[in-house]
């Protein structure tokens, strides 16, 4: 029994927080699920502090929802058509939502995109704030985290 509790002391003084979060963040899976949160806020028309789109660069124009009349943008299942007045959601080609990245670091990341769409720049227009969490978003990826460095502890103690 004394053994298996100075087992347990050792792993607790060997937990590194900065390793044990690349390691959580270096699962593919998980990577994608973050870009898709912040993807999800850009079809909602939204940037990362929760500000709409059409209220920086403007909505769709009314010759933009002829031109796309019968078109429906598709991203996880929710379908969207361009409509006069609403704020914009980036997703024409798929290229820009493609273009999303999540670069690690030690015990960070950092989401990046190409903005450079033709011959616009969608951070000229709509500002440097696309990428990132919201409030919200950012709070699912702090729960999630917190549990996966739970379940991670309890490995690291128990092996």
């Amino acid at each position: 029994m004394q053994e298996k509790l100075f087992k347990s002391l050792r792993n607790a003084q060997e937990l590194d927080a900065s390793r044990m979060f690349n390691a959580v963040l270096s699962d593919n899976g998980f990577q994608q699920w973050i870009l898709n949160l912040n993807k999800s806020q850009l079809f909602n028309g939204e940037n990362s502090i929760g500000v709409s789109l059409d209220k920086i660069g403007g909505g769709y124009s009314l010759t933009t929802e002829v031109l796309n009349e019968g078109e429906y943008f598709d991203f996880q299942g929710e379908a969207r058509q361009k409509v006069a007045g609403q704020a914009p959601f980036l997703l024409d080609s798929g290229e820009y939502y493609n273009s999303y990245t999540l670069k690690l670091g030690n015990g960070l990341f950092v989401i990046d995109s190409n903005p450079i769409k033709g011959n616009d720049n969608l951070e000229a227009k709509y500002g440097n704030q696309l990428e990132g969490l919201n409030d919200e978003n950012l709070q699912k990826l702090i729960d999630v985290i917190r549990e996966k460095f739970i379940q991670e502890t309890k490995i690291k103690l128990a092996a």
